[in-house]
């Protein structure tokens, strides 16, 4: 989507974690705390995670360029880290579905497991130190004029993702 804000293909785009771009502009949504969900454990599970420690966890992830990977791998390696990736899975239930399984853990937003069939056998922690933030924004092009229609598009945009979001 990036990419087609950038050659003009779509004038209106709702991206995760925009790259800072003097060509496109970004107005911010939503922003989440991620969390390392994994399978629910008999013992007493701490409630947080350092970012630091998050390489210890086969992750079951999505491919690149997958926000969420881009965005864990850019943060582990500003610490000198690389993720252990264990799967590469682009499908937010399958992800959930191996993880509740033991295959691995996932790096996504709690909201993940509202709408989880898998979600009763999953621990979501939360990852902080820093903490692991993923922003949802509207972006469009900075190198073409804005028209009435994009305005509208945008304004219809902000007013539905709210109670969307409210409701998952």
């Amino acid at each position: 989507i990036h990419e087609w804000l950038l050659v003009g293909r779509v004038d209106v785009g709702v991206v995760y974690n925009p790259v800072a771009s003097p060509a496109v502009d970004a107005r911010p949504l939503l922003e989440e705390h991620l969390c390392l969900i994994g399978p629910k454990r008999t013992g007493r599970e701490a409630a947080t995670l350092r970012l630091r420690d998050l390489p210890r966890f086969p992750l079951i992830i999505p491919s690149r360029p997958h926000a969420i990977r881009m965005l864990v791998e850019t943060r582990l390696a500003s610490l000198g880290l690389r993720p252990q990736v264990a799967m590469e899975i682009d499908a937010v239930p399958a992800i959930l579905e191996l993880a509740a399984e033991g295959h691995g853990y996932a790096v996504l937003s709690p909201r993940a497991l509202h709408s989880a069939e898998a979600a009763r056998r999953l621990y979501a922690r939360a990852i902080v130190q820093p903490r692991l933030m993923s922003k949802l924004a509207v972006a469009t092009s900075a190198q073409r004029p804005s028209t009435p229609i994009q305005q509208r598009a945008i304004e219809l945009i902000e007013r539905l993702i709210g109670p969307a979001l409210a409701a998952s």
